[in-house]
């Protein structure tokens, strides 16, 4: 059966996962650059769930919060910065792809 999503919309809880606060508490940074590909791992966000008080429930939408709006504003203060970005390839930190990545969101 086909659904058309756009139609009929989804609706779950968005579980926010603030990776930012989380390592800059405990390394006083980053331990990656945010325009830079680097793999999320499955135990990673449990223990940033874990430390942030979060259990996941069936049906939530998983939101992180990785720096990439943060380096945007603070580096990239002019419009013509930014237009510039159009240009770059687009890496970025994000969740790793993998067989436990898949079992974890399922």
């Amino acid at each position: 059966m086909y659904v058309d999503w756009a139609n009929h919309g989804i609706c779950g809880r968005g579980v926010l996962l603030d990776l930012v606060s989380y390592f800059e508490k405990k390394n006083g940074s980053l331990p990656y650059d945010p325009w830079q590909t680097y793999g999320i791992t499955v135990p990673m966000l449990e223990e940033i769930a874990k430390a942030q008080g979060v259990e996941f429930r069936t049906g939530d939408v998983l939101l992180l919060r990785v720096g990439f709006m943060r380096k945007y504003m603070s580096e990239y203060t002019k419009q013509g910065q930014r237009d510039e970005l159009a240009e770059k390839p687009e890496t970025f930190a994000g969740i790793e792809q993998s067989e436990d990545m898949k079992r974890f969101l399922w």
